[in-house]
């Protein structure tokens, strides 16, 4: 990845700063060269932003800037030697110190193996140990053969040989339904690959891209101030070339700027605009996005170069490697993966990624493939990604940063670096790397070693010459054993050893490790953490902290000192001593998830009455703001959660979770807690109702709102559970006297099969969207809020009737089979019906549909989507006996039975403008 330099420079020269007054330079002698150092790094500092744009037109600046580059990563190492020397010095003169459809993205270096595997998995195959191209075409066809159809979406591609040579003759021969998707930049492609039905994009037109700018710019209050600017707003627009994601990009800079002519004006006249040497598609608006870029985040930015296109990119796993690269600046009241996260946020809000909007917390997000090619672009001196047969940068000397990710040839390409040690991050997740001492001491230099779900079993002692790294992540490896050399990385910071399955016991010199910030343990069978984990006083991330009775274990007492501790998992808790740890002490606290072990046999009396005891001191800091507790088998809930207090111990929680709490008959008072924004309750067994305690709210009279900002609800896994009421202060008055749920967005219910029926007063919510699942006493679904749009069914044996849901936009239903009514749901745009026991459509569809008709519905997108037997699907075809239902909707899509989506029949139909398709 390119370092941007005016960055680099200032972390170095801040470096320095400090470095100059530390100890260690008194006792190797060299303050004065430091200072001298200094001087001129700050008379260079002050040539650098003109100098990084030039660098496009003036070869020799370009030259200066790359040995520039050389030199500052020389430093950086340099500081990092003399402060271990240093460290070890002052040691010695003080001895006391210590199918669903199977989409892949087909990027233009694409490797054939790699891709088939992904189909092979997508449907559900198996390749055995194939290797090769020649190898696993065969379990390809052999997959979809076995019963199954496909639905395969092949995206952003490139170049037809994909389909030509690799897919279509395994996918031929298969014998059986398979539908391809392709999403393409050239019509040719389209061609090559012999699409049947090709959907060219427009570019949107001058006043469509002006509108676009203006809604994502400018409130309704705004618009005297829009229609001022709109002038130089076409103006901008025009050169975006009617491309959103141009337009997206060119917002994102404008939304920094004064809403003002001149700052517009000066935008029209930036030189990003006529950078020639760029690809064509990377000019524009989309690069000058970059050049806007403050330079800390033009360095964050490039960084999402090393990923795969499409992936799914992680908030919290960003935050992390940007500080161990040394791109986030330390602030004095704050952590830096604070400040890493906004940065992350400030890259959203100026468009270059794009939020993940089936993530409900917002923690991840993606990046369009072209602003990719950017980051792929401007990066290509120093990184390198994929296949190093169609990368002139490993060959590079320069080469710094490496991913290798879902690599067979990870050995071969690490193998041909021309210069190893120049490497300060190698990423290797799911390839088939294997590091000997030969290759590590080649790695010297590194900051970031990224091989996790590797077939790594052993660590090399060799690992502790590494003495620059900052993260390593081993999590899902086949590891045996982590050596006890791991003491000497003694600048490590993010330490991930999680779900090591093989994994028993820690070396007790990971204690000795006193920068690091985060220690992920979870989910790898630790016997016990070794003794001395509370001097860790850096470390702000500690997941999966095993409670242990063994001599040589740290005891919980040991977290009481970890006065940084932000996030927090203990496991095996029902071991701990009375009064062991005082979570009320930890002021940083904000992510707690406490973990009992699952029972061999039932619990006694006297160990519930322990549990409880250890729960009522377990008293959080007012701080937190995540909690979940899975596993905790007491009979009631501790007391700081009661009706009168719970408030005011976490009064900023927003996020919480209980799961498997087997003895629980009566919920605490979760609705009275004013940050709360998503709840789950699962897999309570004994609990058989739901009450108005549920709310919390009539005592406190100041307290009227119940849930004030719940967003997700989810009762999971109750199978005793029988009644949900809301209380009579709510039921018994036409305006209740307590306001309910005015944010919910979600509601999902399953596995509760003896529920009889939804809260009465549920309609008082906001509730956008309902999801039941397997509630089989259920008898109707009736009455919901006028705020719901969305409504999910599914096997739901005993469910008879939905109606008086007039603002319902989206149903979908699937195994119901005493669905008998469906009626007064006026605003429906979208039926989806999943059906494949009956014959014949269910008499309620052709009800519905025919009441459609007669009231004459003007909604010209609504759509109805079927899954259906072969029969079924029959009689929608012209000259079935459904047919003069079905020619009056205006969207029809309907298959043959399948599970993936797709089947072997189908029918798809458009009223207007008219389009009639079956191959039936």
């Amino acid at each position: 990845m390119a370092m941007i330099l005016d960055a680099f420079m200032s972390k170095c020269s801040t470096l320095l700063t400090d470095f100059v007054q530390e100890e260690v330079i008194m006792l190797l002698g060299v303050k004065g060269e430091l200072q001298k150092l200094q001087q001129r790094m700050a008379t260079i500092q002050s040539l650098l932003k003109d100098a990084e744009k030039k660098k496009f037109d003036d070869s020799s600046i370009d030259h200066w800037l790359s040995e520039l580059k050389d030199v500052m990563y020389d430093a950086d190492d340099i500081i990092d030697l003399c402060r271990i020397e240093g460290a070890q010095l002052l040691a010695n003169q003080n001895p006391k110190s210590k199918t669903s459809p199977v989409w892949v993205c087909v990027s233009q270096t694409y490797s054939e193996t790699e891709l088939l595997k992904q189909i092979i998995r997508g449907a559900k195959g198996s390749y055995e140990n194939a290797k090769t191209k020649a190898e696993l075409q065969p379990f390809l066809r052999d997959s979809v053969v076995s019963g199954k159809n496909l639905f395969l979406v092949l995206d952003d591609v490139w170049r037809a040989d994909v389909w030509v040579n690799l897919l279509r003759a395994p996918l031929y021969n298969a014998n059986t339904s398979v539908r391809v998707l392709v999403t393409t930049r050239y019509e040719d492609v389209a061609k090559d690959m012999e699409a049947k039905h090709i959907h060219p994009v427009m570019n949107l037109s001058m006043e469509s891209s002006w509108e676009m700018l203006r809604k994502r710019l400018f409130s309704e209050e705004q618009e005297e101030l829009a229609n001022g600017l709109k002038e130089l707003g076409f103006l901008i627009v025009e050169r975006c070339g009617g491309l959103p994601l141009a337009i997206k990009a060119i917002s994102g800079v404008l939304s920094r700027k004064e809403r003002s002519k001149k700052e517009w004006e000066k935008i029209l006249r930036n030189d990003a605009w006529s950078i020639s040497k760029l690809p064509k598609e990377l000019r524009g608006a989309l690069y000058l996005s970059f050049e806007d870029l403050p330079s800390h985040l033009k360095q964050c930015f490039l960084y999402f170069s090393l990923f795969p296109e499409d992936a799914e990119l992680s908030r919290r796993d960003f935050t992390r490697l940007w500080v161990a690269e040394g791109f986030v600046a330390e602030q004095q009241d704050s952590l830096m993966e604070d400040s890493g996260e906004e940065y992350f946020n400030e890259l959203l809000r100026r468009n270059l990624l794009l939020p993940d909007s089936s993530n409900f917390l917002g923690n991840t997000c993606k990046m369009h493939d072209l602003t990719r090619s950017l980051t792929l672009f401007l990066s290509k001196e120093e990184s390198s990604f994929g296949d190093f047969n169609l990368r002139n940068s490993i060959k590079s000397t320069k080469l710094r940063r490496l991913s290798v990710a879902h690599e067979e040839k990870a050995v071969d390409i690490l193998d041909s670096v021309a210069e190893p040690k120049a490497l300060r991050t190698l990423l290797a997740s799911k390839s088939d790397l294997i590091l000997d001492d030969e290759r590590l001491r080649r790695l010297s230099h590194l900051r970031v070693l990224h091989i996790k779900k590797t077939k790594i079993q052993i660590l090399p002692d060799s690992i502790g010459i590494l003495v620059h790294l900052r993260y390593l992540d081993l999590d899902g490896t086949d590891i045996r054993a982590i050596p006890e050399s791991i003491k000497h990385l003694t600048n490590l910071q993010f330490f991930n050893i999680r779900a090591c399955k093989y994994l028993t016991q820690l070396p007790s010199g990971i204690t000795q490790l006193h920068n690091l910030r985060r220690l992920g343990l979870f989910k790898t069978p630790l016997s016990f953490i070794p003794k001395g984990i509370g001097k860790l006083q850096k470390l702000n991330d500690l997941s999966g902290f095993v409670v242990a009775n063994n001599e040589s274990s740290s005891k919980l007492e040991e977290l009481n000192s970890l006065k940084q501790i932000r996030m927090l998992s203990i496991c095996n808790l029902e071991r701990a001593q009375s009064g062991a740890i005082i979570l009320r002490h930890l002021p940083c606290l904000s992510d707690l998830k406490l973990y009992f072990s699952e029972n061999s046999s039932e619990p006694n009396e006297e160990d519930k009455l322990a549990v409880e005891k250890l729960f009522d001191e377990l008293v959080p800091p007012r701080s937190l703001e995540e909690l979940k507790l899975i596993g905790f088998y007491g009979c009631r809930f501790p007391n700081w959660m009661s009706f009168s207090s719970f408030e005011t111990f976490v009064p900023f929680l927003t996020r919480l979770e209980f799961g498997d709490i087997p003895s629980i008959t009566v919920l605490p008072p979760l609705g009275q807690l004013p940050e709360l924004k998503l709840l789950t309750i699962r897999n309570a067994s004994e609990l058989k109702k739901i009450g108005p305690e549920f709310l919390g709210v009539g005592v406190n009279l100041s307290t009227m709102i119940a849930f004030p900002k719940l967003e997700l609800l989810n009762i999971h896994d109750m199978p005793m559970l029988e009644e949900w009421s809301f209380g009579a202060q709510v039921e018994d008055n036409a305006s209740p006297m307590v306001k309910l749920l005015p944010c919910l967005r979600e509601l999902s219910i399953s596995d509760c099969p003896l529920l009889k029926q939804l809260p009465k007063d549920l309609n008082h919510s906001a509730m956008k969207s309902l999801c039941i699942e397997k509630a089989n006493s259920l008898k109707s679904v009736d009455d919901l809020p006028t705020e719901t749009e969305e409504l999910q069914l599914v096997d739901n044996q005993n469910l008879e009737k939905i109606y008086c849901l007039p603002t319902l936009k989206r149903l979908l239903v699937i195994n119901c089979e005493a669905l008998s009514c469906v009626e007064n749901l006026d605003s429906l745009q979208e039926l989806i019906l999943f059906d494949y026991n009956k014959e014949s459509l269910p008499q309620w569809l052709l009800i519905l549909l025919q009441q459609r008709g007669l009231q004459n519905h003007s909604n010209e997108d609504f759509l109805l989507h079927l899954q259906c037997s072969e029969k079924a699907l029959r009689q929608c075809i012209e000259g079935g006996s459904h047919w003069e239902l079905i020619q009056h909707i205006p969207r029809v899509i309907a298959y043959e039975d399948d599970p993936f989506g797709i089947g072997t029949g189908y029918l798809r139909y458009s009223k207007q403008p008219y389009v009639y398709d079956t191959n039936l």
